[in-house]
């Protein structure tokens, strides 16, 4: 991707237990796509597969990862490693681009994406906010 060039940004709404692990997972096997599974804060990007299987990250190939925890910069966002409800909490703060950018902590992709964090009702609501 170019240096100058916004990546494409796309949501998934669902309810629960409608396979979106495996899409977000399935979604971020592709090298141009980043793709977070559920409504946390920062955000999880799925790196193994329900069978836990391990994704590799390619800049460590040694050392698979699984959220934005394992991330040396992730301070940089203002967020510890708190607990869950806190996390949820944070993603409930930002807005629907202020959720999406901070997936550029995972590096520069062509498509930064969500699955499940977002209902249609609660998306409605924060996309006319």
């Amino acid at each position: 991707m170019s240096g100058d060039a916004s990546p494409g940004w796309f949501l998934v709404t669902s309810p629960g237990r409608t396979a979106t692990y495996w899409l977000a997972w399935s979604l971020s096997q592709h090298p141009d796509i980043v793709c977070s599974h559920g409504n946390h804060f920062p955000p999880d990007i799925v790196t193994f597969d329900k069978d836990g299987r391990a994704e590799l990250d390619p800049a460590h190939p040694a050392e698979p990862i699984r959220s934005i925890y394992d991330i040396p910069d992730m301070g940089a966002l203002g967020v510890g490693p708190e607990g869950l409800s806190a996390r949820q909490d944070n993603f409930n703060s930002k807005t629907v681009s202020e959720y999406l950018d901070a997936h550029r902590m995972f590096g520069d992709s062509a498509v930064i994406g969500n699955v499940h964090g977002y209902t249609l009702g609660n998306l409605r609501r924060r996309l006319a906010a």
